[in-house]
């Protein structure tokens, strides 16, 4: 994800970390998240007067059924319309059609023995929902931060938990967490 814990001060132009920061790390990955622990601690010197200072392990549970999650970090969904990619929003009248069958196929890559028997998503209405622009090295996108809740089964769940929502996470896009966690991300 990206750095979670900030608050922006008014008029002052920079960022305070009160109580801290943190970072959202998943995966089922062993080798990448020894290699990720071991990294940071050989040097836990992060930059700009951060530094790391240790790392919490959360279990999420999954259930067969309906799973609740929240954006941690907005998540995007690319449509090639024609020659051209038009980012799809909550705003756009298919979006929950073109969010499942995108989750499908990018699952479906990760581990093609996942089953997708009654998989279904639902946007949740909440005041949190919204569309939001996210620049990344002046690339403005359009992405989505909303509440959903996903139908599946417990190995889906946890595979799009891990693997997040969207089309890209490599800058954090789309990552998630469980509503059963909710106060602790905030």
């Amino acid at each position: 994800s990206k750095l979670m814990g900030k608050n922006m001060e008014a008029n002052k132009g920079f960022l305070n970390f009160p109580s801290g920061s943190f970072i959202i790390v998943t995966s089922k990955d062993n080798d990448f998240i020894n290699k990720l622990i071991s990294g940071i601690s050989e040097n836990t010197t992060i930059g700009f007067g951060m530094r790391f200072i240790g790392i919490l392990p959360i279990k999420e549970k999954f259930f067969n059924g309906w799973n609740n999650f929240i954006t941690a970090d907005s998540g995007f969904i690319l449509k090639k319309i024609g020659e051209k990619n038009k980012y799809h929003t909550l705003n756009d009248e298919d979006f929950i059609q073109t969010l499942e069958k995108r989750t499908i196929i990018k699952l479906s890559k990760i581990n093609p023995n996942l089953n997708f028997e009654n998989f279904k998503i639902v946007i949740r209405k909440h005041a949190g929902n919204k569309v939001v622009n996210v620049y990344s090295k002046n690339i403005k996108n359009q992405s989505n931060v909303c509440y959903f809740n996903l139908y599946s089964n417990k190995d889906v769940a946890e595979t799009l938990y891990n693997y997040g929502i969207g089309n890209s996470t490599g800058s954090g896009f789309g990552t998630i967490y469980t509503n059963n966690f909710k106060d602790f991300y905030r």
